[in-house]
């Protein structure tokens, strides 16, 4: 080998050298920064497990915090419990561990209370006072449920109670709408009765749809029921007035202290002189629930009530009176046990409040009003009531008028025709119902109309 080539081979080496060492010390530093960051990373680690598994090794403040709220006692740093500390009053009296009470909390105003062109010009009634219920006889009120607009109707209804009975005894009124009572209106309302007359709004939210109630599938109900010219089945303000007249009007504040409530329909009228207390009548008779006139339900209106009363009485046989202890064997075909859509018609209605307040009539309530049938229906407080008498009371404890006069706008009853013969229209039900409650009513209701024929001179 040539001393050139030699020469080359040594120089090729040693030039390649430095540069396999740089690799060399670079991969070093990788594997070292590799391993800090490894064991960095294992401490990091078994530090978070250990807190997770322990966390009061770190920070006992929230292990003292859970058990202190959970036990009603302190746990110190060296885990000894110590009782339970409230901050005190000077004068002993612990502080700080009860709610605040309403006085304290920020007053909530509605919508309209921002704006005062919006408020009422005077606020509703919300109590009868006691001294007022107290001087009568019976706790008893007549009450109505109106619209400002029926104002002609509610002073006609008002003027012949007043005429025919409440001059006498002076029983306070009570006049419930879903409206604000304008100060004109109430004016032309109290001049018709010397007797407390209280002006209550309705709640809106017993009043509006219930939040099971579906408002599209009720609204194309309704119109359905228009189409078909069934009573007054497209107003909706007639669906909530049913409902709220079945079940919600007696739990309203006026009626916090009342026993009995008359009923008074807007634009009815009494044709006979009223000389009885019917409200002592109701209490010295241990009467629940007194009516003057029966008629038939419309059976498109209540397609499905049969039905649900055949479950409710299913569901809850408990609750329900003997059969042949009720007046429903009045409410059924004998042959078919079928419903034959008699009804007590309860536009005049004088009711013990305790019958509908009463657990039964409460669930009974709530049980048919979660089936929809006041608004996807059309159904009736007359038949409504009519059925919870029918199964909560006994026949003995319901009371027919017969000698009030009455007349709404599609019905009218008197004690007597001047014939002497017959008394009862073909489809009342009237006869039939009292064969079953009140079988001297048919015998005293046909003395009466003798007597009255003698005074008018239809017979000697």
């Amino acid at each position: 080998m040539t001393r050139s080539a030699l020469s080359r081979i040594l120089q090729d080496k040693f030039s390649a050298r430095p540069y396999r060492y740089s690799l060399s010390r670079q991969g070093m530093r990788v594997a070292i920064l590799a391993c800090i960051t490894l064991v960095f990373g294992i401490w990091c680690y078994k530090s978070w497990w250990s807190s997770s598994l322990n966390p009061y090794s770190l920070d006992n403040r929230p292990k003292e915090f859970v058990e202190s709220a959970c036990t009603g006692q302190v746990i110190t740093s060296n885990n000894s419990p110590q009782p339970h500390l409230q901050p005190q009053l000077s004068n002993g009296e612990s502080i700080g561990t009860q709610a605040p009470t309403p006085d304290s909390l920020p007053q909530i105003l509605l919508e309209h209370e921002y704006i005062n062109f919006l408020l009422p010009p005077i606020t509703p009634d919300q109590t009868i006072p006691l001294s007022i219920l107290d001087k009568l006889p019976v706790r008893g009120v007549l009450y109505m449920v109106v619209r400002n607009e029926q104002l002609q109707e509610i002073r006609l209804s008002m003027r012949s109670v007043e005429d025919r009975f409440n001059y006498k005894f002076n029983y306070p009124w009570v006049i419930l709408s879903t409206q604000h009572f304008p100060l004109d209106v109430r004016g032309y309302i109290t001049k018709i009765t010397s007797a407390p007359v209280y002006f209550g709004k309705i709640d809106l939210e017993a009043w509006n749809y219930p939040p099971w109630i579906s408002i599209y599938g009720s609204e194309l109900v309704m119109a359905k029921m228009e189409r078909e010219n069934v009573y007054r089945g497209g107003s909706l303000y007639y669906h909530q007035y049913l409902r709220y007249q079945a079940g919600l009007w007696f739990y309203h504040p006026l009626f916090r202290q009342v026993e009995y409530g008359w009923r008074i329909e807007p634009g009815s009228e009494y044709s006979c002189d009223i000389n009885e207390d019917l409200f002592q009548t109701m209490r010295d008779k241990n009467k629940k629930l007194g009516f003057t006139l029966t008629m038939k339900e419309a059976p498109n209106t209540i397609p499905n009530l049969w039905k649900a009363i055949g479950y409710f009485s299913h569901f809850y046989q408990n609750l329900v009176v003997p059969f042949n202890q009720s007046i429903m064997p009045w409410l059924v075909y004998p042959t078919t046990g079928e419903y034959n859509f008699c009804h007590i018609w309860n536009t005049f209605e004088i009711v013990d409040l305790s019958f509908l307040r009463s657990n039964e009539y409460k669930m009974f309530f709530e049980y048919m009003d979660r089936t929809g049938g006041f608004f996807y229906e059309r159904w009736g407080d007359a038949a409504f009531r009519t059925m919870a008498a029918a199964l909560f009371l006994k026949r003995e404890e319901l009371h027919f008028f017969n000698k009030v006069g009455y007349s709404n706008l599609v019905a009218e009853r008197c004690p007597f025709n001047q014939d002497g013969l017959t008394y009862f229209n073909e489809d009342s039900c009237t006869a039939g119902l009292l064969h079953l409650i009140d079988k001297p009513a048919i015998g005293e209701m046909a003395d009466f109309a003798r007597d009255r024929m003698k005074v008018e001179g239809f017979i000697g």
